[in-house]
């Protein structure tokens, strides 16, 4: 039986796209997707910003209960609102690579893949004087190319626990807060959102996260839980 040149294009692109991501999600190779297990920690990320209305609340919040987060950044977003940036670096908060324009690797090639890395690696050090220790490509998808490139550089590559769907139409305050406190235990790496200007999230969404992270953080701490900075566990297990 013949095969068609479209039968092999699929195949290149399966192989390109939907196989690494597999692989990688299912047998977690190379990426952080929990904090070992231990001492009773959870660590808090934020994605997408920085954003000038949401991400200024957030940092306020984190202030008062005295919590360390990292944020994965939007290169693009970032270099629109440099000190924003800047505020979440002196709070002594953490900054990680979520990509220069949001846009899934699935779409990129090898040479937008790099360049959609390395732009925002730039702009970071630019605005800020730092490098890049972490990164979180968008959706969590990754490419053949990403994966060689995040292999290459000795990336480390932070994922996360579980979704608290707080992008959606349908969260709430209230949703966010009882899926977190749910789900939560020893070794989570919890993800959030302080942008609403990426492809699929819901206008006003971060507004939820807001209302919630009060009720997430005390929630937490009732737990015996503690939330600690992501340079602490990665300085544990080097």
């Amino acid at each position: 039986m013949n095969t068609s040149i479209w039968q092999i294009l699929l195949f290149l692109l399966l192989v390109y796209t939907v196989v690494p991501t597999l692989l990688i999600r299912m047998l977690h190779i190379g990426v952080m997707s929990r904090i070992p297990k231990g001492g009773n920690r959870v660590v808090l990320t934020f994605d997408d910003g920085p954003d000038p209305e949401y991400t200024p609340q957030i940092l306020k919040i984190l202030e008062e209960f005295k919590v360390k987060a990292c944020f994965f950044v939007v290169g693009s977003k970032a270099e629109a609102n440099p000190e924003i940036l800047r505020q979440i670096v002196l709070a002594g908060h953490e900054i990680g690579n979520h990509g220069y324009h949001h846009k899934p690797v699935w779409l990129l090639g090898p040479v937008a893949t790099a360049k959609d890395i390395i732009d925002t690696d730039r702009t970071i050090k630019a605005l800020t004087g730092q490098e890049t220790r972490y990164y979180r490509p968008n959706w969590g998808l990754f490419n053949l190319f990403s994966v060689l490139y995040y292999r290459l550089k000795g990336a480390k590559v932070v994922l996360w626990t579980f979704m608290s769907w707080d992008w959606t139409k349908k969260c709430s305050p209230k949703s966010i807060t009882d899926l977190i406190l749910r789900r939560v235990r020893d070794g989570s790496i919890l993800i959030l959102h302080d942008s609403d200007k990426t492809v699929g999230a819901t206008r006003g969404a971060p507004a939820q996260v807001i209302a919630a992270l009060p009720g997430i953080m005390e929630g937490i701490q009732r737990k015996g839980l503690k939330i600690v900075p992501l340079k602490d566990i990665i300085k544990e297990n080097r």
